[in-house]
């Protein structure tokens, strides 16, 4: 299985147009993320998918390889979708779709995708990162995730999940109910990765078997995902498996013009 890891750049964000061209951290916005992807051991391609000669050519500029997509496709999957027909790739290879935007991303957190595609269980594959405060979990914008012993996700929701029904401990961020271990190392979630009353919250990079994308971006929205607004819904709903590995944490990315301010702090301090 070659590893391929795909970034679909689009200029016209709504919260920050042409954010991804940003550079006065000295590169470009995109260049940082090529750059972290260009970490991931054994990756065997690193493929911006633009949205038009603006990024393409700035992604040229610096040595990356991009593809120049149809600006008006749907969602970035499609965007990622678009770019590996165009590369040919064999059907059983690890695509791993990462957000332009994310310059912190852990290139260990792709590892992991790869990894997880590589042990067959699923062909699609994602994140998520145990959470214990109660703001998170009531926030429609964090998307919970519940899954199985062995790691499979079960659904996906706006809503908090699952419920506590005796009422949760929520004790703050990045803690830990008393007499509880600590939270776990990179690796598949399982009944030992979900101490006490935490709750998980989905991490949005995804690992894909190239034939598994190629069938959902022909495949019409689904009901729930719809309703939800949650594009991997969909995977749930052609009954197809999701694996999750839970990591410790995982960085925001870049949204909006403050995030990008704080970044920006962040590497000069």
């Amino acid at each position: 299985m070659a590893r391929v890891v795909v970034i679909p750049a689009r200029y016209a964000s709504q919260r920050f147009p042409g954010k991804l061209l940003q550079d006065r951290s000295g590169w470009p916005l995109i260049r940082h993320v090529v750059e972290r992807c260009r970490q991931v051991p054994g990756v065997d391609q690193v493929i911006v998918a633009a949205d038009g000669p603006r990024i393409a050519n700035a992604v040229r500029n610096f040595g990356g390889v991009s593809i120049e997509t149809d600006p008006e496709l749907a969602s970035g999957t499609d965007r990622v979708a678009a770019a590996v027909a165009e590369l040919g790739v064999d059907a059983t290879d690890g695509i791993v779709n990462v957000q332009g935007d994310e310059p912190q991303i852990d290139p260990d957190h792709i590892r992991t995708l790869f990894e997880l595609l590589e042990q067959g269980a699923a062909p699609v594959a994602t994140l998520a990162t145990p959470r214990f405060d109660e703001e998170g979990f009531r926030n429609p914008n964090r998307v919970k995730v519940v899954l199985t012993p062995d790691g499979r996700a079960l659904y996906f929701s706006r809503a908090g999940i699952p419920h506590f029904r005796e009422g949760a401990r929520f004790l703050g961020e990045g803690q830990v109910l008393e007499g509880e271990g600590q939270v776990p190392d990179v690796g598949p979630a399982g009944a030992d990765t979900d101490p006490g009353d935490s709750w998980l919250c989905h991490v949005g990079i995804y690992g894909f078997r190239a034939d598994v994308l190629r069938r959902f971006t022909v495949t019409p929205p689904s009901r729930l995902e719809r309703i939800e607004r949650l594009e991997q819904l969909r995977f749930l709903e052609m009954g197809l498996p999701i694996q999750v590995g839970v990591v410790k944490e995982a960085a925001e990315g870049i949204d909006t013009p403050e995030d990008y301010e704080r970044w920006l702090a962040q590497i000069s301090g």
